[in-house]
């Protein structure tokens, strides 16, 4: 997920400000095989441009909240704002969005005996700069008693 914080030209990115202007938003879990598209959303784009259009994505009604979902994500969390927090100024400044989550949306295909399975999510994770990660190796770790 990029920087919803971050500026473009002195402006506050839609992203950000459709969030502060409806009190909404969904998260749309990225999967490896939808990297591609999500970066694209990730430009500088004038307001006018349709962010689904342009990434050839999906977009499907949420059931509690009014921004679409990823229908291509295979999980999506819809939210209302809890509370925005806002650091330093930009460029290296940017928001921090805490949502209540009041709806949860998990393909079927990522469900086995009733919980999310792990083995057939290939979840991406953005680390900083241009790098991200991918959830395929994974290792088990027991607690202490």
């Amino acid at each position: 997920m990029r920087g919803e914080g971050e500026k473009t030209h002195g402006e506050t990115k839609d992203t950000l400000r459709n969030v502060r202007d409806t009190g909404e938003f969904v998260v749309n879990v990225v999967t490896y095989d939808v990297a591609e598209p999500m970066n694209l959303t990730s430009g500088e784009y004038d307001s006018t441009v349709n962010e689904f259009e342009l990434a050839k994505l999906t977009p499907r009604p949420s059931k509690m909240v009014k921004p679409p979902q990823v229908a291509e994500s295979a999980v999506n969390f819809e939210c209302k704002v809890y509370q925005i927090l806002d650091f330093s100024s930009p460029p290296h400044g940017g928001s921090l969005v805490i949502g209540e989550i009041v709806c949860v949306h998990i393909d079927d295909k990522n469900i086995k005996d009733g919980r999310i399975d792990p083995a057939t999510l290939d979840l991406i994770g953005r680390m900083g700069g241009l790098q991200y990660s991918r959830t395929t190796e994974r290792f088990n770790l027991v607690r202490p008693k």
